[in-house]
Order: C-alpha cells, then sequence, then structure tokens
C-alpha cells in the first residue's frame, strides 16, 4: 500500500507489487547468492569431532585402489542403475539408441591392441578400414561414420565410443551396392588371448565409428584423454592413473580399428578454431570415395556451458559439417500461466536462484531456454522441424543423481574422508533441481538431410569460417 500527498491510500495490484519487489531487489540478491554459492563449493569440510584413536577411518585402508578405473563426468541416466559410471554410460547409449545407432557389443580395446594388425581391423591416415578378406572376395566396406565431440572430458567416452562394433545386420556397402553384414561365426575368433574377451574375426569388428575428433577447452583433462588414448592403443592398462603428458599435441592415434584426434581449444566458437582443429576435422568429414557416410556432432552434457551461446556451433554443425546433431542438454520447464500467486511466486523464486548458480557454475543463463525454443533455434540454423527430436528424461537423471551424492557422502563421512563440500553442495543443488520445476533434462537429435542446406533464416547472416579443404572438396 502507497499513500499518494493527499495521504489517500492507493493500493497496487499484488502481481505488480511483487513484480516492482522483484526488480528492485534483483540487482543486490544475484551478486550476494552467486558469492555464497561460490564459497560453499570451494570452502573445505570442517573436520570432525575425533572419537579416541580407534574409529571407522581405517575403512579406506580396505579399499581396493584410490585410483579410479573410469573417469566419467556427466549427470548420467539412472533409470536401471545405482552406480555412477553405470549412468554415464547408459545416457552416452540412450543418445546412441536415439539416433538409432544400434549396437550391442563393445570391444576390449587392450585385447584388440595385444592381437596385433592381423587381427583387427587396419586404419590409414584417414581413418577408414582397410580391406580383409571373406572367403574369395573382398570384405565390404562399411558405412563410413565420423564424430566430432564437443567437450569429451577425461577421454572415458572417447574410449567408450571406439569400443562400440558395428550391429550385425547393419547395411554395408559392397561395390556400390548394399547388402548385409552376416552374423559372426559360431567359435570364429581373431585371438586366442587367455583371460581376454575373444573378438569375433568378421565384418561386425569393423568400429562404429571410423574417425573421432574431440575438443575440450581443458587443457588439463585434454592431457590426461590424450594419455590415456595413447596407453590404450598401446594394449596396457586403462586406468585413471595421473598421466604423463603427450609427447605431441593434436597427433592422431589409431584406437580399435579408427582414427582419434583430440585437441584443447573453445568447442564453442568454430571460427577461432585453429589450423590442427580445422585440418583434422576436415580430413574426418570429406567424403571423397563414393561412399555412403554419416556425419554427427556430439555434445554430452557439455552445450548449456557454451559461451555467449550454443548458436555459432549449431550453425556451424548444419551448414559446414552437414552433420546430424546429437546431445544431452538442459531446458526450462514450459510457460506457465497458473492463476494460484503462489505458484507464480514459487517460479519467479526458483528462476531467480537458477539465474544465481548458472553464473556460479560458467553457465550462461541465456542458454537455459524451454524445449520449443531449443528447437526453434535448431530450426533457424536449418534443420527441418520434422528431424528435430527432444525426449524428456528429467524424471532419469536428477532424482538418481540427487541420491547417488547422497548416499557418497554418507559413506565418506563414515570413513573420516574429508574435503568434499563440494559434493555435498552438489546434492543439495540437484534434490532442488529434482522437482522438475527448476530445470527439465532431456536427449536431442537433429538430423541433417540433404536439401536443407539452404534452410538458414534469412534473417541471420552471421558467417562462419569454412576450412579451406572442406570449400574445395
Amino acid at each position: 500500500m502507497l499513500f499518494s500527498p493527499l495521504n489517500f491510500p492507493l493500493v497496487l495490484p499484488l502481481p505488480l507489487l511483487t513484480f516492482l519487489l522483484g526488480l528492485v531487489t534483483t540487482p543486490l540478491l544475484i551478486p550476494l547468492l552467486a558469492g555464497t554459492i561460490s564459497k560453499l563449493l570451494s570452502v573445505r569440510q570442517r573436520k570432525p569431532e575425533e572419537h579416541g584413536l580407534y574409529s571407522l577411518d581405517h575403512g579406506v585402508l580396505n579399499l581396493p585402489s584410490l585410483v579410479p578405473e573410469e573417469m566419467w563426468m556427466n549427470m548420467g541416466y539412472w533409470k536401471n542403475t545405482n552406480s555412477f559410471p553405470g549412468a554415464c554410460r547408459a545416457l552416452l547409449d540412450k543418445i546412441l539408441q536415439k539416433a538409432g545407432l544400434d549396437v550391442e557389443t563393445t570391444l576390449d580395446i587392450e585385447s584388440s591392441a595385444a592381437a596385433g594388425a592381423g587381427s583387427a581391423s587396419k586404419v590409414n591416415g584417414d581413418g577408414i578400414q582397410g580391406e580383409k578378406r571373406l572367403g574369395n572376395r573382398s570384405a565390404p566396406k562399411m558405412k563410413r561414420r565420423v564424430i566430432l565431440d564437443v567437450g569429451f572430458g577425461c577421454g572415458e567416452q572417447t574410449l567408450y565410443l571406439m569400443r562400440k562394433r558395428v550391429a550385425s545386420g547393419e547395411s554395408i556397402v559392397t561395390d556400390g551396392v548394399k547388402d548385409d553384414v552376416p552374423p559372426p561365426e559360431a567359435g570364429n575368433t581373431s585371438s586366442m588371448i587367455p583371460g581376454k574377451p575373444q573378438v569375433p574375426k568378421s565384418p561386425t569388428n569393423a568400429p562404429l565409428f571410423q574417425h573421432y575428433t574431440g575438443i575440450t577447452i581443458e587443457k588439463m583433462q585434454c592431457e590426461f584423454a590424450k594419455s590415456r588414448v595413447t596407453e590404450a592403443a598401446r594394449g596396457g592398462s586403462n586406468t585413471g592413473n595421473v598421466p604423463k603428458p603427450p609427447q605431441s599435441g593434436g597427433r592422431s592415434k589409431e584406437l580399435a580399428g579408427g582414427t582419434v584426434d583430440l585437441f584443447c581449444g573453445d568447442a564453442s566458437k568454430p571460427s577461432t578454431w585453429p589450423d590442427d582443429i580445422q585440418k583434422s576435422i576436415s580430413a574426418a568429414f570429406r567424403q571423397d570415395d563414393g561412399t555412403e557416410g554419416e556425419r554427427y556432432v556430439l555434445g554430452l552434457d557439455t552445450l548449456y556451458h557454451f559461451s555467449p551461446s550454443r548458436h555459432e556451433l549449431f550453425k556451424h554443425s548444419h551448414s559446414t559439417l552437414h552433420a546430424t546433431l546429437l546431445a544431452f542438454d538442459l531446458f526450462l520447464p514450459p510457460e506457465s500461466h497458473s492463476p494460484s500467486f503462489l505458484v507464480n511466486a514459487k517460479r519467479r523464486l526458483n528462476r531467480l536462484a537458477l539465474r544465481c548458480l548458472t553464473s556460479a557454475l560458467s553457465a550462461p543463463f541465456s542458454n537455459f531456454v524451454t524445449i520449443a525454443e531449443y528447437k526453434n533455434q535448431l530450426e533457424k540454423v536449418g534443420y527441418a522441424p520434422e528431424d528435430i527430436t527432444i525426449e524428456d528424461i528429467t524424471e532419469d537423471v536428477f532424482p538418481g543423481l540427487a541420491s547417488f551424492f547422497e548416499r557418497r557422502i554418507q559413506e565418506m563421512s563414515a570413513l573420516g574422508l574429508e574435503g568434499f563440500t563440494k559434493w555435498r553442495v552438489s546434492g543439495w543443488l540437484f534434490r532442488w533441481i529434482a522437482s522438475g520445476q527448476v530445470l527439465r533434462a532431456g536427449i536431442v537429435v537433429a538430423r541433417w538431410k540433404q536439401g536443407t542446406e539452404n534452410r538458414t533464416d534469412m534473417k541471420d547472416s552471421s558467417d562462419l569460417q569454412v576450412p579451406a579443404q572442406m570449400a574445395n572438396k
């Protein structure tokens, strides 16, 4: 209630009053909450009270190892698992299945490397499968698939994707005529290594992706991933041991029948990619041998971090790379028009808190849009509406991740382990997000099709750098 100069009460509508209060307090609350969250994420956990000489902290001595065998980092798909690595693998599998990449088998990379050139598919400099013999004729060429992974972390998803084998029954190309890949013959193996999984010596031994190019902005993680790929290519142990820096920057590695290139750079800005990244992508994505091929760009739990936005990568993926976009991403819930003041007030408070949170986590708030707005962004760069699908999997992501954080903190606290405040706060945040009223999680597949090159919105005239090698192909 406000008062006029004549001391008569001036009553304002409650929604308008709420809006005015929010307008006044928002500039003060955003830096305050952002600073509080940042401090919570960096502060060390207080040391618990001692309870004599013996407690439960000797439990750490009974752990098999403190060195992780896997280094996954995404939100996971928790529908049928309570394991963090299992949920992370399941999320990537969910994306592949949504894209129609029917892969049920994986190859043990150590076994493949140990088997040598005579037992696993060879690759040449361009990552194309070399010739093998089937009976009295040459083995058919597999469909050539290449992938650009924007934000590959510590390389766990790199290794996992390169283990993927082509599924039996997939179409292949033999002298220009499609045929079917026969299933593996019983007892037919490419190597007989004691204690190692046996690899079928059949066309299904071909990698799902012939060429993998990865870009990440985190230098430490990039070096870590390069060393792991190098070690796996040599047939060594594939653990999370702290690696030595790689000997050379973006040199290609042959791994499990395919070619892998890893680079450190800003994946959100294709126009700034240096020559080595552009040359690698150009070599991988070109199709000059007349064979059928598929191109993919993957953003596994990374695109909402892209600054200033995803737009440049979306446009580059469609207009330059002619690639299908695959992603796990986050969205705002649909706009609601409830007559309830409490519902609307809660939605505004959630939105304000989210704005503060995204600032602390280096994710531009403008990246968070509804699913409908997200589809519109893809349509503007040229993807056809009928070729865009987004599956909401919120209920199988946030609740499971929040429960995992809570369990893991309890287990670590029981053993007297300290310094995990960041993950404790993460558990609280994901439990809040799990309500579904703050953020939604989904799988994105935007398929590129021939003839859609000119669908780009003419109002958007921003030009992107096109690698010379691709422009001249």
